[in-house]
């Protein structure tokens, strides 16, 4: 199923039989990701799971929806932006669509309108990608 259908369903815009029988699994759904979003984040309270300190300000773009949200523009006028500034931003991503002999088309967009001087780095872990681009 399409992101545009599924939105559909979820926002209530589709009206069809099938939208209906599918939106309360879909609340239901959203109740079970809510409790593990909420247990995650006591672990971290707790101290149970670590959280990794970067040795530079850090900004996170993202959100829990996949593909055409508008993140990667994002990215790029908020790039451009710290570099008016006179700032030496680089780019961390997961590189999500990527196999080993390609990079995922999200960093090609990237490269393509960011300056050469601005590091695009994806990387699976977070933290060897930071480390790389530091």
């Amino acid at each position: 199923m399409d992101h545009q259908k599924l939105f559909a369903i979820m926002s209530g815009s589709d009206r069809s039989a099938k939208a209906h029988l599918m939106r309360p699994g879909l609340w239901c759904a959203g109740v079970f990701y809510r409790c593990g979003i909420c247990v995650r984040n006591r672990m971290y309270d707790w101290g149970i799971l670590k959280s990794n300190k970067l040795s530079r300000p850090t900004i996170s773009v993202g959100n829990i929806t996949t593909g055409g949200t508008g993140k990667t523009p994002m990215v790029i006028a908020l790039v451009k932006k710290l570099l008016a500034m006179g700032e030496k931003p680089a780019v961390l991503l997961r590189g999500y669509a990527a196999n080993e002999q390609q990079q995922s088309d999200e960093v090609d967009v990237l490269r393509k309108e960011l300056p050469d001087t601005v590091p695009v780095v994806a990387n699976a872990s977070r933290i060897a990608g930071a480390n790389e681009a530091l």
